[in-house]
């Protein structure tokens, strides 16, 4: 078993069999991560990233439970098999990021597109992805050709605070818009996100039925 990255919350394995598994990472590496990253930082701030896991893992376990009970596809996690409370198998997947590096920008604004319908899936369940680094969290599933979540461990559960993140636009903030340089396809992903993660959308979609129709999947 190769570990092939590691992350705040997991370090990654290749299963050689078209899989990976997400072994959750100790306190004292997260604690190191958070010490290289934010050093300068004052303790009370470290103290607030220490307690996040908490809040991270119940909310993932509420996502365990959907997935497991079909109220969500497992398709768009990769189909996910949950090993105990915090470890889990997933298809290997080639991040978003590293296939907007290799295909022309007509092909990665397609693949974008494929993103927010993923929102809105997570929307009718009663959560989101409000971190919107989709160029890590999001990647090309090599079993299905589909874009999926690579990172399910922040989302939000709580319906007004994501309308927060919409109204302020938080994904241009964020490292996968901030850190991309000026292009056509930039400019289609704030035009793309602007029109279909909005508020009205939220307001369609939040704890309804998930319609793979009306979702366009």
């Amino acid at each position: 078993m190769n570990k092939i990255g590691q992350g705040y919350y997991y370090d990654v394995y290749d299963l050689a069999n078209g899989r990976v598994l997400k072994r959750r990472t100790n306190h004292r590496t997260r604690l190191k991560k958070l010490i290289d990253w934010y050093g300068k930082t004052p303790c009370s701030k470290i103290r607030i990233f220490l307690s996040y896991p908490r809040y991270a893992w119940n909310a993932r376990r509420e996502l365990k439970r959907s997935v497991e009970t079909s109220t969500l596809v497992p398709e768009i996690f990769g189909y996910p098999v949950f090993k105990n409370r915090f470890d889990y198998e997933q298809d290997i997947t080639v991040p978003l990021g590293k296939y907007f590096e290799n295909h022309a920008s007509a092909e990665s604004k397609a693949r974008f597109d494929e993103y927010p319908r993923l929102v809105h899936i997570l929307w009718t369940c009663g959560c989101s992805d409000t971190v919107f680094n989709f160029t890590k969290n999001n990647g090309i599933s090599a079993r299905t050709g589909k874009l999926v979540f690579l990172d399910f461990n922040e989302f939000e559960q709580s319906k007004e605070k994501v309308a927060e993140c919409i109204k302020n636009r938080k994904w241009q903030t964020q490292a996968s818009l901030r850190d991309m340089p000026d292009s056509e396809l930039k400019n289609h992903i704030l035009s793309k996100m602007t029109g279909e993660v909005s508020l009205q959308n939220l307001d369609k979609f939040w704890q309804t039925k998930f319609d793979p129709l009306a979702l366009g999947v």
